[in-house]
């Protein structure tokens, strides 16, 4: 199989708008590379029928880059009126493999937490909690601000033995976070199997069992059925319609104490999430910013006045 690598080369003041764009187009992970004039972002996209020796002059975005989402990025950008920069080329499984892994360092994030790449050596001090991970093709590495965030405000709500709900797991990250920090159990859900595959991985490298870490197929709450007792902490770095989705059930499988910790919100669309999770009994809402995006901490609280 081939894939086509798409770069774009954008003013540092799009980057958030082409993060916001990818993330809107279901990109669950992307390269991005600092430079002078801007930000360079490298997208992969799956190119399983297309002909070998199309060269990346032949390759044209109508044809080839519609059905996967990145022509709508692409558009999205450009209607900022600033130039960006765009070129594709073709390459090999074993070469998309590995080309990312040298963007990705060790990074200390909040007061404890510290996400080191698998293939990384990293000497930890005193107090750290190191989670090492691969994410393989699965979201979540820590070097996304809503990512960031998220783990963020984990390290200020876990209690010692939280039961923890990590909803749209991709990577991990966010349930060995949990761990880490307290938590006596977590389930992750996400409705990709590789996702699935990638957590379960990820949280058996780190020496976390299925007793305390387990990881399962489901769209929304289906996969909850049957399972023992609501969470301490529901988490989902998802996007601000999967949040709107969601809300009217997550008082649900919460606690009378617990909260919901969310991101993936642009900031455009904070009023819509705010809305719904005030509509679904949220009374009580913190909110964080980093860029373009949005996070939030909810609890049931006390009931708004009028």
């Amino acid at each position: 199989m081939h894939w086509l690598r798409c770069e774009l080369r954008v003013p540092e003041a799009l980057a958030d708008v082409a993060r916001g764009a990818l993330l809107q187009e279901d990109f669950r992970g992307w390269e991005e590379v600092e430079e002078p004039s801007g930000v360079l972002f490298v997208v992969y996209v799956s190119q399983p029928d297309l002909s070998e020796g199309r060269g990346e002059t032949t390759l044209l975005l109508e044809e080839s880059l519609a059905p996967y989402g990145i022509g709508q990025v692409i558009s999205t950008l450009q209607e900022s009126g600033e130039e960006i920069g765009f070129k594709n080329s073709l390459v090999d499984d074993e070469d998309w493999a590995h080309s990312w892994k040298r963007f990705w360092k060790p990074m200390r994030i909040g007061a404890r937490l510290v996400v080191v790449p698998s293939w990384e050596e990293y000497a930890p001090v005193d107090g750290d909690l190191v989670m090492r991970l691969d994410p393989g093709m699965a979201f979540g590495t820590g070097t996304h601000e809503t990512t960031r965030m998220c783990l963020e405000w984990l390290e200020t709500v876990v209690r010692p033995g939280d039961r923890l709900l990590d909803v749209g797991t991709g990577s991990g990250i966010l349930s060995l976070a949990g761990l880490l920090l307290g938590a006596s159990y977590t389930l992750g859900i996400d409705n990709d199997n590789v996702a699935v595959e990638v957590a379960q991985e990820n949280l058996r490298a780190n020496g976390q069992g299925p007793e305390r870490a387990v990881v399962r197929m489901s769209e929304g709450f289906e996969g909850l059925a049957g399972s023992d007792g609501k969470f301490d902490v529901i988490t989902g770095n998802l996007v601000a319609d999967l949040i709107k989705g969601l809300a009217p059930s997550l008082l649900d499988w919460l606690s009378p104490e617990g909260c919901f910790v969310g991101s993936g919100i642009i900031v455009e669309r904070k009023p819509d999430v705010e809305a719904s999770l005030a509509l679904a009994g949220f009374h009580e809402r913190h909110w964080g910013y980093a860029g373009e995006w949005v996070s939030v901490v909810a609890r049931r609280g006390v009931p708004e006045l009028g």
